[in-house]
């Protein structure tokens, strides 16, 4: 009986932080859709803390913080989405983080 619980055991906690990180993905879903975005943040910091690595997380805290006018949190939560292999945030930060003014002043043509 004891060798099935050292078995099982781990299978069940690996198993419940998946299915807490997928319900609190939800709710921060249903927050962005509702436009209660403040919650919205505080839901994708609880999915963070179950799959800290997970890169739809960092996508949509990234995207949130930019909305909400926190432009430089925002990016590197993107940075971090992209290090993570998130291709839209890829596209949301050549669109949102990078200035091109800023980028033209150090290029010579």
């Amino acid at each position: 009986m004891k060798i099935l619980i050292l078995i099982f055991f781990p299978i069940f906690v690996f198993s419940q932080q998946e299915n807490d990180w997928a319900s609190t993905m939800k709710i921060a879903m249903d927050n962005i859709n509702s436009k209660d975005f403040d919650t919205a943040l505080i839901n994708l910091d609880k999915s963070l803390k179950f799959s800290p690595n997970n890169p739809s997380s960092l996508y949509f805290k990234g995207y949130l913080k930019i909305i909400i006018g926190e432009q430089e949190e925002g990016c590197e939560a993107l940075v971090d989405a992209i290090y993570f292999n998130s291709n839209s945030a890829k596209n949301l930060y050549a669109e949102k983080c990078i200035d091109l003014k800023q980028v033209n002043s150090h290029c010579k043509f």
